[in-house]
């Protein structure tokens, strides 16, 4: 026979899990990231300031064809992760995004297991992005999806610039 008392326990135990999960899951949401947008960051390659461009390179972490590609493609770049990228999970040909951590992008190169892509900086990124040098390391918030491609990065700033 169930103590009444141990099945009160269990239940208060399984609602204090579920509370400490949501919690959680809460506190791995990045700051001014939305359910709409996510984060990424990846190394600067280059800033062009005419064009408003930034080359970066990224890690792939996923398996799959990392040749055919040519500077200039336009492909479909699909981060791994929940709330933040952690790194590359796929890179398609494509010009749009249409899920979760896809981003169209212009392909630039492959070195290994790293993908060097170009994006549009955004407006209101450009001084940070053009205070840094190449080889540091940038923050980004994409939307999710990003359909275009000229609106891929809604935020650019330093990896250690939190202001």
């Amino acid at each position: 026979m169930l103590n009444p008392l141990n099945a009160l326990r269990k239940t208060a135990a399984i609602a204090a899990l579920i509370l400490f999960g949501v919690s959680g899951a809460a506190a791995n949401v990045v700051a001014g990231a939305t359910p709409e947008t996510y984060t990424w960051s990846a190394k600067l390659v280059a800033y062009d300031e005419a064009e408003k461009m930034a080359t970066v390179q990224a890690m792939v972490v996923g398996d799959g064809e990392l040749t055919g590609y040519s500077a200039g493609d336009r492909i479909v770049l699909t981060w791994s992760g929940i709330t933040t990228a952690s790194g590359i999970r796929s890179i398609a040909r494509g010009e749009s995004g249409r899920g979760r951590f896809e981003m169209p992008v212009e392909f630039a190169a492959i070195d290994g297991r790293y993908v060097t892509f170009r994006v549009p900086v955004p407006a209101g990124s450009a001084d940070r992005v053009k205070a840094l040098e190449p080889g540091q390391w940038v923050t980004s918030t994409s939307p999710q999806p990003a359909p275009d491609p000229s609106t891929v990065v809604v935020e650019m700033r330093g990896f250690t610039d939190v202001g």
